[in-house]
């Protein structure tokens, strides 16, 4: 993401959201509606590649996304992309470009599939619909099957 959640405190440009549990998921949730896409856009993407057993993408949101044994991280601001591990999602084109040079190719999506890299439309349901979701989602599972 390139900012923080309203509820970080930061004291740089960078940083990681701690493994969430109802509480932090509820607040941040209720800062906005902005946030609130972000965190269902994300629920949705990651619940159609990945289940885990969940019915629902909201069950899935609710019990799972960003909880510490999901092995799943929301990152902000400016880092080397290229150091993390796993596969990684970049929001936005704007943020895309700030991190990793003017690379950009045609379409809303962006592929580093050596590096493990997806560079999407910003985490919002004006730029990502249920189509490119689901674009999204094959995308993780070209580089890390289910």
């Amino acid at each position: 993401m390139p900012h923080a959640p309203p509820l970080m405190q930061c004291d740089g440009a960078q940083g990681t959201l701690p493994a969430m549990d109802n509480r932090l998921l509820e607040s941040l949730m209720a800062t906005g509606n902005h946030w609130r896409k972000i965190i269902n856009c994300a629920a949705k993407t990651a619940f159609l590649w990945q289940p885990k057993g969940y019915q629902t993408w909201q069950n899935y949101r609710d019990d799972f996304l960003l909880r510490a044994n999901s092995r799943q991280f929301l990152h902000w601001g400016y880092c080397d992309v290229h150091a993390l591990a796993g596969i990684k999602i970049i929001t936005g084109k704007q943020h895309g470009q700030n991190l990793l040079g003017p690379v950009w190719q045609e379409g809303d999506f962006y592929l580093e599939a050596e590096q493990g890299i997806i560079v999407s439309p910003y985490f919002d349901y004006r730029q990502l619909s249920n189509l490119k979701i689901q674009q999204l989602v094959d995308y993780l599972q070209s580089l890390n099957p289910a």
